[in-house]
Parts: C-alpha cells; structure tokens; sequence
C-alpha cells in the first residue's frame, strides 16, 4: 500500500493508481475504502497503464541493437504481456470485488444501488478497452470480461441508459460475438505472420501503434 499511496501522490490525476489501490483494499476486506477510489477515480480524466509507452521505448532499443522487425515484434509483445498480464488480472479482481459488494443490494432490492455499482464497473472496463491500453487486443478482451462480470446482478432482459439503452443480455451477445472475432483474427493473422517480409513487418507494427492490434490485423 506505501508504493501505492506513492504512486497517486506522484500521478494525481492518473485513476489506475486509484483502481490498484481499489484491489489492494477489496483484498484485505475493506469494500468500503474500495468504494472510495473507485469513486475517486471515476472523476479523474486520465486513465495510463504506460504499456504504450513500454513498446516505444523497448522498440527504441531494438532499433539501437539492429533487431530485425519480427524480433522486436515478438521481444516487444512478450515484455508487455509479462508486465500487463498481472496488472490486467488484478482489474477483473476489482470487478470481482464490485460484484461482491451488489450482491447484498440485489438481495435487499435495492436496484439502485445495484446498478450505482455497475456503472463504476463499466467505467473502470470502458477505461482498459480504450485509449492506448486498448490498442491490445487482451485489454479488449479484459475489459470485456471486466463488465461482464459486473452486468451479471442486473436484471437481464431490462434495458438501461448506462448500457446505451441495450439489456445486460444484449451487451453479453454481443461480447461472444466479439471475442469469436478476435479468436479468428488471432488465428488468420498468426498464420500470415510467416509470410511478411521484415518491410511488411515493419508496416504491420507502425499501425499497431497508431491504430492498435485488431486494425493492424
């Protein structure tokens, strides 16, 4: 918590500090303290986990060691997921934690309360699933995972304005829909890979960057 707390002193108007300190306090059965940075984050205007900036500079190191451009793809793509890949577990462990804290409302029919909770969620995975961190694909996909699991204490088949006037069940049809086609991409793309010259390469990643990992593919 000390690194935590040192990390919002330094990036005030950052919310992933408030979100990782959101997961810190869900795990030491603290929900209320939770709530509180969820809350504070959700007025904050800059959402940065850094993995952008994580490529740049490794690409400039390659760059500086002559790697070839499927080397730096694959050393690159590697080096954010081991860094990413906990940061984003402990995401779906914030809205694990939101879930948590609705059920005693839907127990209680408190809908409001109930849905006051889903919105902070859906806040919390609008943020991984855009901006620089959803140039990923894995964010896309965690930030789906993330709302699903938050959408789960609403009633189902009732639309809300917070979902763009969708039901809960529509948002999950369509996320199906989305993750089949990220899998077939992933797939299409992985065996094109092969072909592409170290120019094709360099083309593919520049786009990657400026347009984020399914538009390249």
């Amino acid at each position: 918590k000390k690194w935590l707390d040192n990390f919002k002193a330094s990036s005030p108007s950052n919310s992933l500090a408030d979100y990782m300190l959101a997961e810190d306090f869900f795990k030491n059965h603290q929900p209320e303290a939770a709530l509180k940075e969820l809350t504070e984050a959700s007025t904050k205007p800059q959402f940065s986990d850094y993995s952008m900036e994580t490529i740049l500079d490794g690409e400039d190191l390659s760059r500086f060691s002559g790697s070839a451009p499927m080397s730096t793809y694959v050393n690159l793509m590697g080096s954010v997921a081991s860094d990413h890949m906990p940061e984003l577990a402990s995401f779906k462990s914030v809205a694990v934690g939101i879930r948590d804290m609705q059920q005693p409302y839907a127990s209680a029919g408190d809908a409001a309360s109930v849905q006051a909770m889903a919105q902070l969620g859906i806040g919390l995975a609008d943020r991984i699933g855009s901006g620089d961190s959803g140039k990923l694909v894995i964010s896309q996909l965690v930030s789906m995972s993330a709302e699903a699991i938050v959408l789960g204490a609403l009633d189902q088949n009732t639309s809300y304005d917070f979902l763009g006037g969708q039901t809960p069940a529509q948002r999950l049809a369509d996320f199906k829909k989305a993750r089949a086609s990220f899998q077939e991409m992933n797939n299409n793309a992985g065996a094109a890979f092969i072909a592409l010259s170290d120019e094709q390469m360099a083309g593919y990643w520049e786009r990657v960057k400026i347009y984020g990992e399914m538009e390249a593919m």
